[in-house]
């Protein structure tokens, strides 16, 4: 895969269709009622903007509030580290805060839909973040990992509308690995909650569900 861009566009696809709704915070209405954008709401001062990131990013990724946007980035060169960054949106501007290292390859990603839990495909494992750590700096971030096998390429990942099943596309190793999300969640991500692996063929890339599941 080509990763060579060293910026992110935010107006484009989902992430500009989330930054136009702002829906984070409440508008201020002032005296005359007028409803005032603030915070996340407002808006951004030009209609294309672009963000420097330390790193070739992959898929940007919005928390539930519109707020926040998390990106994971492959390292440019030796001094900047493999990882998540997490920008936030605010008055009319998008910044980075902080990039979180996760090691060795960090790409396709998933939040779920509770907006609690972000599912970052690493490589030969997915890592499990929580999203209000992530955004607010406090405690550590990654809540554990689960291996995919040896060289499995672990590349994109999508869970269930019902947050109940996660599929993890492993590219180098031509399958889908299924797992029990709720019952990684509640055993603190040990690798039993794998429940098997789908054949699929040569490099399988991007998931995407039917309406019906």
């Amino acid at each position: 895969m080509n990763l060579k861009r060293t910026c992110v566009s935010l107006a484009t696809g989902l992430l500009s269709a989330a930054l136009a709704a702002g829906v984070a915070l409440a508008p201020r209405v002032s005296a005359q009622g007028t409803a005032r954008p603030r915070g996340c709401n407002q808006a951004m001062a030009d209609s294309l903007a672009f963000v420097e990131v330390p790193g070739h990013p992959f898929e940007p990724i919005l928390s539930k509030d519109g707020c926040s946007c998390f990106v994971p980035l492959i390292s440019a060169n030796p001094r900047s580290p493999n990882g998540v960054a997490v920008l936030r949106r605010g008055d009319g501007k998008v910044t980075v805060v902080r990039v979180i290292p996760v090691e060795p390859e960090p790409t396709g990603m998933v939040l779920t839909h509770d907006g609690k839990l972000l599912v970052v495909a690493d490589g030969d494992q997915v890592v499990f973040m929580d999203t209000a750590r992530m955004v607010s700096g406090r405690g550590d971030p990654i809540l554990g990992y689960i291996s995919d096998g040896e060289n499995a390429g672990s590349v994109y990942v999508n869970c269930t509308a019902d947050d109940r099943y996660l599929f993890v596309s492993d590219e180098h190793a031509q399958a889908i690995t299924v797992i029990d999300l709720g019952k990684a969640r509640g055993s603190g991500f040990q690798p039993d909650a794998i429940v098997g692996k789908i054949p699929v063929g040569r490099a399988p890339i991007a998931l995407t569900f039917s309406p019906d599941e």
